[in-house]
């Protein structure tokens, strides 16, 4: 029996095997790099959520006595927290007329960061992307209560920059098996 086409049936098989296996391969590394970053969003935005109602609790007192010096202070304090720097990009505090109290920006608050999340009456938090200068943030609030009264609102911007240094990672075996296949 000869060949028609010089490749036997053995190598045609094995080269369909390997291409499908490389295809499989290739949907594992994409479902698996979707499901790490969603996870990495979730995550921050959980930890942003804590960083912001920890501001609004520690805000209540300065909010109240009408002292912006130490409402600036737990600002600052609160942003520059060594484990957080990386996180968090901006922390402004706004009081319940939305005014401006207290934030972290060495220049004039932006305008798209005011009007980027507005936190509804019955949210305990809320977050949405924002972009902030030339990157993209979450922008998280928290209400400052105080009782049963709302005095502001706690608004920390937190740098997606944090999710995709993790690219250096994922994107090159992802690279790599899409090339392959």
């Amino acid at each position: 029996m000869t060949e028609p086409s010089g490749a036997s049936l053995k190598n045609r098989l094995f080269l369909i095997a390997l291409g499908t296996l490389l295809v499989i391969c290739a949907a594992i590394v994409w479902q698996s790099r979707v499901i790490i970053f969603r996870t990495l969003d979730h995550e921050l935005i959980q930890r942003g959520a804590g960083i912001a109602q920890s501001i609004a609790e520690r805000s209540t007192g300065a909010i109240l006595n009408r002292d912006h010096t130490a409402l600036t202070q737990i600002v600052f304090e609160e942003a520059r927290v060594q484990s957080r720097r990386s996180l968090v990009d901006y922390v402004l505090v706004l009081d319940e007329a939305e005014r401006v109290l207290a934030h972290t920006f060495v220049t004039p608050v932006p305008e798209t960061i005011l009007r980027a999340n507005p936190l509804p009456p019955d949210r305990e938090w809320s977050v949405r992307q924002a972009k902030e200068g030339d990157h993209e943030v979450f922008d998280v609030a928290a209400p400052v209560m105080g009782g049963l009264y709302r005095l502001g609102t706690v608004h920390v911007g937190l740098s997606k920059a944090h999710i995709t240094r993790h690219n250096g990672f994922i994107n090159p075996v992802a690279e790599m098996i899409f090339e392959l296949a």
